[in-house]
């Protein structure tokens, strides 16, 4: 067996994230949880009623499980969601939807306009 080249080996804190617990940190974290847990529940539930037995059966509900854990192992290792959990989770997800960030300042001081000097052509003075 070829050993990774130390470019393709993984960070040991990324591994560390990866296989960490990572309880929600807000209520919306836990009700995205819960939402897809329920979803899931609800989709293997149809599929055990009008699939017949058999491995196909088997292997969607499987896929189903999987894609459930997939799913909150993207909510718990980023502990944020998109913009549109609220729609679907109500206000209560917005503690868990980043907000933007206000622009980056530079170590530069910016120059302040000097109020007597008016204003640029065409704009009002405030």
């Amino acid at each position: 067996m070829r050993r990774m080249t130390d470019q393709r080996r993984l960070n040991e804190d990324v591994l560390r994230h990866w296989f960490s617990h990572h309880a929600p940190r807000t209520p919306g974290i836990q009700l995205a949880h819960e939402a897809v847990r329920r979803s899931c529940l609800d989709l293997g539930l149809v599929l055990n009623d009008l699939v017949p037995e058999s491995a196909e059966k088997t292997l969607a509900l499987r896929s189903l499980q999987q894609t459930m854990n997939w799913a909150n192992t993207a909510i718990a290792l980023r502990q944020e969601l998109p913009q549109t959990a609220v729609a679907v989770l109500g206000s209560a997800a917005g503690d868990a939807i980043p907000r933007p960030q206000p622009p980056a300042t530079t170590d530069e001081a910016q120059p302040t306009p000097d109020p007597s000097a008016g204003a640029p052509s065409g704009q009002p003075i405030s």
